[in-house]
């Protein structure tokens, strides 16, 4: 229904000679990718026809919990209850622990290794991202070389065992993406009330706090070249 709503509000507007237009605009205006975020390293990426889950944690960690999700697609950066608690996710096809070439309900990963864990730059929907994984230092000129670029960046910013806000955002310029993603920052929970707060990183980036549900992407975007500071509430 919603769909058949807004096809005859475009076609209204653009005209019946227009029909290439009108699908094309309905296209692009139901099938957003979405990112929501759940605490610690943890995201969910959903495209059109399927979805990834980064890092699902145990509730054991900090007290914080982790609401059961569905994903086609687990990509695990560590071997360790902050990162690594497959049972919250529900119906996936394929679990991802470590370096490697996969490629899952149309999903493309490359994985390699930083600083003893995996990060993952993966493909869906036309869209890059990048999980950094609790990285603890910037890259040095090889591994910049391994990671490549990205459009959208997943990047630890709180410190104690990861890098810290000063740290991310030199990794943040040394990978230049359209839209970064802090993650592992203070928050009210026992085992985050150490971390550095995200306002701390947004001060370092000197952007202004920009702080979304869920943030939404066309398929196939093109990212502006100024890279964009978005934080996530907690899903």
């Amino acid at each position: 229904m919603y769909r058949m709503l807004v096809k005859t509000c475009l076609g209204r507007l653009f005209g019946s000679g227009s029909s290439q237009v009108v699908q094309f605009l309905v296209r692009c205006i139901l099938h957003m990718l979405k990112v929501e975020y759940f605490g610690h390293f943890c995201f969910k990426v959903r495209g059109k026809r399927s979805s990834v889950v980064i890092d699902p944690f145990s509730e054991k960690v900090s007290g914080l919990s982790l609401p059961e999700r569905k994903g086609d697609l687990v990509l695990v950066t560590k071997d360790d209850p902050a990162h690594n608690n497959v049972q919250a996710v529900h119906d996936f096809k394929y679990v991802a622990t470590g370096p490697g070439e996969y490629e899952v309900e149309g999903i493309h990963v490359l994985a390699g290794t930083l600083n003893g864990a995996t990060f993952y730059q993966f493909i869906i929907d036309g869209v890059s991202f990048m999980h950094l994984g609790p990285i603890n230092d910037v890259l040095t000129d090889e591994q910049l070389a391994e990671v490549g670029e990205t459009s959208v960046l997943f990047v630890p910013v709180g410190g104690v065992e990861t890098i810290e806000p000063e740290k991310a955002a030199e990794v943040v310029a040394q990978i230049e993406p359209g839209i970064v993603i802090p993650m592992n920052y203070k928050m009210d929970y026992d085992g985050l009330r150490d971390l550095a707060a995200v306002e701390k990183f947004i001060e370092e980036m000197g952007e202004e706090l920009d702080r979304r549900e869920e943030l939404k992407l066309r398929s196939n975007v093109t990212l502006d070249e100024d890279t964009e500071v978005v934080v996530l509430e907690l899903a």
